[in-house]
Protein backbone atom coordinates (compact mmCIF):
# COMPACT_ATOMS: atom_id res chain seq x y z
CA UNK A 1 0.00 0.00 0.00
CA UNK A 2 1.25 3.68 -1.08
CA UNK A 3 1.83 6.53 1.58
CA UNK A 4 -1.67 8.09 0.57
CA UNK A 5 -3.58 5.02 0.60
CA UNK A 6 -2.07 4.43 3.97
CA UNK A 7 -3.02 7.76 5.26
CA UNK A 8 -6.43 7.51 3.69
CA UNK A 9 -7.36 4.36 5.25
CA UNK A 10 -6.06 5.62 8.55
CA UNK A 11 -8.25 8.97 8.02
CA UNK A 12 -11.38 7.01 7.12
CA UNK A 13 -11.07 4.87 9.84
CA UNK A 14 -10.92 7.89 12.46
CA UNK A 15 -13.94 9.82 10.67
CA UNK A 16 -16.11 6.81 11.18
CA UNK A 17 -15.44 7.86 15.15
CA UNK A 18 -17.29 10.83 14.59
CA UNK A 19 -20.68 10.75 13.42
CA UNK A 20 -22.85 13.07 11.28
CA UNK A 21 -22.02 15.75 13.36
CA UNK A 22 -19.37 18.34 12.57
CA UNK A 23 -15.57 17.75 14.00
CA UNK A 24 -12.72 19.94 14.49
CA UNK A 25 -10.02 19.71 11.92
CA UNK A 26 -7.92 20.04 14.34
CA UNK A 27 -9.39 16.30 16.39
CA UNK A 28 -8.51 15.11 12.73
CA UNK A 29 -5.12 16.04 12.32
CA UNK A 30 -3.21 15.55 15.62
CA UNK A 31 -3.76 11.89 16.05
CA UNK A 32 -2.91 11.06 12.68
CA UNK A 33 0.27 13.39 13.15
CA UNK A 34 0.76 11.28 15.93
CA UNK A 35 0.94 8.02 14.06
CA UNK A 36 3.68 9.64 11.81
CA UNK A 37 1.42 11.07 8.86
CA UNK A 38 2.53 14.63 7.67
CA UNK A 39 -0.54 17.68 7.83
CA UNK A 40 0.36 17.92 3.65
CA UNK A 41 -0.29 13.79 3.41
CA UNK A 42 -3.54 14.61 5.54
CA UNK A 43 -4.49 17.83 3.67
CA UNK A 44 -4.16 16.37 0.21
CA UNK A 45 -6.81 13.12 1.49
CA UNK A 46 -9.17 15.62 3.09
CA UNK A 47 -9.74 17.69 -0.50
CA UNK A 48 -9.72 14.56 -2.09
CA UNK A 49 -12.48 12.96 0.25
CA UNK A 50 -14.08 16.53 -0.27
CA UNK A 51 -13.99 16.59 -3.63
CA UNK A 52 -15.29 12.70 -3.56
CA UNK A 53 -18.25 14.11 -1.64
CA UNK A 54 -17.69 12.11 1.16
CA UNK A 55 -17.21 15.10 3.39
CA UNK A 56 -17.62 18.80 3.50
CA UNK A 57 -15.22 21.42 4.49
CA UNK A 58 -16.59 23.87 6.61
CA UNK A 59 -15.34 27.54 6.94
CA UNK A 60 -15.09 27.23 10.83
CA UNK A 61 -12.00 24.35 10.54
CA UNK A 62 -14.32 21.93 11.11
CA UNK A 63 -15.66 18.71 8.59
CA UNK A 64 -18.33 16.87 8.52
CA UNK A 65 -18.48 13.56 7.32
CA UNK A 66 -21.77 13.10 4.45
CA UNK A 67 -21.33 9.67 3.42
CA UNK A 68 -19.79 6.57 4.79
Amino acid sequence: MNRYDETRAALVELLRTFGADAVSVYKVGVPLVSQGFSQDEILNVLFTLSREGVIELLGTNELRVLTE
